[in-house]
C-alpha cells in the first residue's frame, strides 16, 4: 500500500428498534429525514468505506436499511437488551460479517 491508499474501512452503524426512551428512534425523522438515513448517507459518501453494515433486530428498521443499499446484520434478541455494552455488539459484527480488516467506524 502506498502512501494514497487507505486501508478498508468497515462502517458500523447501531440501530436497535427496542430504544425505552424512543422506540424506533432511527426511524424518526431529523430535519425531515430517517435518523437513520442520515448515517447512512454520511457512510455511502465516504470514499474509504468498505463496507457499511446496520446491526438492528428490528424488522422495519432491517428492511429500511436494505432498501437503501446497506448491508444487515440481524442481531439476536439477547444483544438488543438494555445491560447490553457497545463492545458486544461490535463483536457480533465482527465475527457476522467475517471482518478482518483493521479498520471499524462506529456511526
Amino acid at each position: 500500500m502506498n502512501a494514497t491508499e487507505r486501508p478498508p474501512l468497515l462502517v458500523f452503524i447501531p440501530a436497535r428498534g427496542q430504544s425505552k426512551s424512543v422506540p424506533r428512534k432511527a426511524l424518526q425523522p431529523v430535519n425531515g429525514k430517517p435518523l437513520l438515513l442520515h448515517a447512512i448517507h454520511t457512510a455511502q459518501q465516504s470514499a474509504v468505506a468498505a463496507r457499511i453494515v446496520v446491526s438492528t433486530e428490528d424488522a422495519a428498521i432491517a428492511a429500511y436499511a436494505r432498501l437503501r443499499g446497506v448491508e444487515v446484520i440481524d442481531r439476536p434478541a439477547h444483544l438488543a437488551a438494555d445491560n447490553i455494552t457497545l463492545a458486544e455488539v461490535i463483536n457480533h459484527v465482527i465475527y457476522a460479517t467475517g471482518w478482518d480488516g483493521d479498520l471499524l467506524m462506529l456511526q
